[in-house]
């Protein structure tokens, strides 16, 4: 945000917004032009448009304190195999590719509870109901008291990627987002 932030300032004629919306709805309003450029997570899969990754992190299963695997330093994607996991819902990347993560693995994950708030998945975690995941952009932003967070070392990254349309790739703003 104070990237952007710093941008407005260079260049008080572009305009420069937050908004956070599902990856299609980016996409369509670059479609439609009603946007020049956008943040999506994750592949987009469009011919007409350019995406390039600007950020990428890794995926962690949160631990309550007492879990057998609280103790551990990484797990794995098969060490879940049998885990009630608490995770963000359909809506985002980050569970389409735990799930399919997961069946590259030979099992469907026992995900007790999906939500739309990364935070709630911290709470229910402390509340001894399942191990969390989550994207490790967070592992600064959260209390973690009773909780540990654990990399899992073959999920699939978490990837960040600025999209414009082909076309409008070489423009001086997009250049420097």
């Amino acid at each position: 945000f104070h990237k952007l932030e710093r941008l407005k300032k260079e260049d008080p004629d572009v305009h420069i917004q937050w908004e956070e919306a599902e990856n299609r709805e980016v996409i369509d309003k670059i479609l439609q032009q009603a946007i020049d450029a956008g943040f999506v997570i994750g592949n987009i899969g469009w011919e007409d448009l350019y995406a390039k990754e600007v950020y990428q992190c890794g995926m962690d299963a949160l631990v309550y304190e007492g879990h057998p695997f609280y103790d551990r330093d990484e797990l794995s994607i098969g060490d879940l195999r049998h885990e009630p996991l608490l995770t963000l819902n359909e809506r985002f990347y980050c569970y389409h590719s735990f799930v399919e993560r997961c069946r590259d693995f030979g099992f469907i994950p026992l995900i007790r509870i999906k939500t739309m708030k990364n935070q709630l998945i911290y709470r229910f975690c402390r509340e001894k109901m399942g191990i969390g995941i989550d994207t490790a952009i967070h592992k600064d932003d959260i209390k973690m008291d009773g909780l540990r967070r654990i990399r899992l070392k073959d999920a699939l990254p978490w990837r960040i990627s600025i999209v414009c349309r082909k076309d409008h790739k070489k423009e001086k703003m997009i250049q420097k987002l």
